[in-house]
């Protein structure tokens, strides 16, 4: 859970699961004065890495329990709804 006090347009939540899936979603998108949004999908595993704030053109660093590591800019990961699963950040 996070807590926002200001939903500034231009900023994003960045979210990365258990199963290597990323996602970035705008942050207006979970306003109360916008549709009410979950970020939680009915095949979606736990999230376990969350940039709370980001403007979505920061470097991006995925590491898994076998020591590889990943890295790629956020701008390669496109705005996505709150509900939709995300794309594969790592196998």
């Amino acid at each position: 859970m996070l807590s926002i006090k200001e939903f500034e347009e231009g900023k994003f939540v960045f979210m990365a699961t258990s199963f290597g899936t990323v996602k970035k979603t705008s942050l207006a998108l979970f306003s109360r004065r916008g549709r009410a949004a979950s970020s939680r999908s009915r095949s979606t595993p736990a999230t376990v890495g969350r940039r709370p704030i980001t403007d979505g053109t920061k470097d991006i660093l995925l590491f898994t329990t076998g020591a590889r590591r990943f890295a790629f800019h956020g701008d390669e990961v496109r705005p996505m709804a709150p509900r939709s699963a995300g794309v594969r950040g790592v196998n």
